[in-house]
């Protein structure tokens, strides 16, 4: 299984990537310019993520890993195809999972996203885990 804190470090590697709770505590957002570009479920029984992607190439992966890419969880059904939720509790997909990071950020630098940055209270620029760590199953 992958660790949460490589997956959150991993993301915040990308330039200019924050973390952002918009909906509470969960899922973990990670945003590029005030637009999600990964979503962590950190749960001991659903664990996932969902990332951004063109549709033709969600829609492949989705046929080669059936039972562990999924449609977009959480997003409105007319976004489904340009998102896919990965789930993260098993090995089968390992390191795959930071190339799909990849291309999720990459969606958003190809669509030159000029929308100004959240700049809410709410806001929380990470570049450490939080206080009190991940989640113990990390």
């Amino acid at each position: 299984m992958l660790k949460l804190n490589k997956i959150v470090d991993y993301c915040l590697s990308k330039k200019e990537a924050y973390i952002d709770f918009p909906f509470g505590d969960i899922p973990i957002c990670i945003k590029y310019n005030g637009y999600i570009f990964a979503e962590i479920y950190p749960n001991n029984d659903n664990y996932k993520i969902t990332l951004r992607c063109e549709p033709e190439i969600g829609k492949m992966y989705r046929k080669k890993y059936p039972d562990i890419i999924l449609p977009g969880y959480h997003v409105p059904l007319k976004q489904r195809k340009y998102k896919n939720t990965i789930k993260l509790d098993n090995n089968i997909i390992g390191k795959e999972v930071y190339k799909l990071i990849d291309q999720s950020y990459e969606t958003l630098l190809n669509k030159k996203v000029y929308k100004k940055a959240n700049t809410s209270p709410n806001r929380t620029v990470c570049v450490t885990p939080p206080v009190g760590g991940y989640p113990p199953f990390a």
